[in-house]
């Protein structure tokens, strides 16, 4: 069976090695993953991260996607087009131009293969919340570093990720997709086909396989 690994930046991977994954399936990422791992694909749809990665030569080791819009701007030949959006759009979440780099990594990753391990999506903001910060605070292996929101940035709603993240899951119905994280929420482990493992898991059976 095919494997792909959409890996995100949240803190609960910091401590998962991602060579690990080295021959063990097509890797899938976004933004500033290149700092420690070069993915084989990675998606960086806002321009910050996008002059980072071009910056790095990233588009003559992986293949770097991001939208029509960027590439007019950037105007490099060997940047890639992210794909469309594959079900019918019925609610703003839904269109293109509010989707995040992590749903399109799962989305080319669940174009490619029938098994798609989603590491480092946590859905969740890090430290306590309150009235005034709801969600907690930036839950970013990155954050405090170059392009990416200070440590102490608020948390945004995750809400638009899981409504993509799950309509990509039901689309790909044929597809088997397993989260590894700290937390996910229900509505996607409601789904058939979404499953919800540990990094202790996937480290045993990346030694074993």
């Amino acid at each position: 069976m095919d494997v792909g690994y959409a890996i995100g930046n949240a803190n609960s991977r910091k401590d998962f090695d991602l060579r690990k994954l080295f021959g063990r399936g097509i890797t899938y990422g976004c933004n500033s993953i290149h700092r420690d791992f070069v993915v084989e694909n990675i998606v960086c749809n806002k321009l910050h991260h996008l002059q980072e990665a071009v910056e790095h030569n990233l588009q003559k080791k992986s293949y770097l996607f991001t939208t029509t819009d960027l590439i007019n701007i950037v105007k490099n030949p060997h940047l890639q087009v992210l794909p469309e959006v594959p079900y019918t759009i019925t609610h703003e979440k839904d269109e293109a131009k509010n989707w995040t780099s992590g749903s399109y990594a799962i989305l080319l990753a669940a174009l490619e293969n029938e098994i798609v391990t989603i590491i480092g999506y946590d859905f969740i903001g890090s430290g306590e919340r309150s009235m005034k910060n709801p969600f907690g605070t930036i839950n970013c292996i990155y954050s405090g570093s170059q392009n990416n929101p200070k440590e102490t940035a608020k948390q945004r709603d995750m809400g638009y990720d899981v409504q993509q993240i799950g309509h990509i899951i039901e689309h790909f119905n044929d597809v088997k997709f397993i989260f590894v994280n700290d937390w996910t929420p229900d509505s996607l482990l409601n789904h058939p086909n979404a499953y919800a493992d540990t990094y202790e898991n996937l480290e045993n059976q990346l030694l074993t396989t």
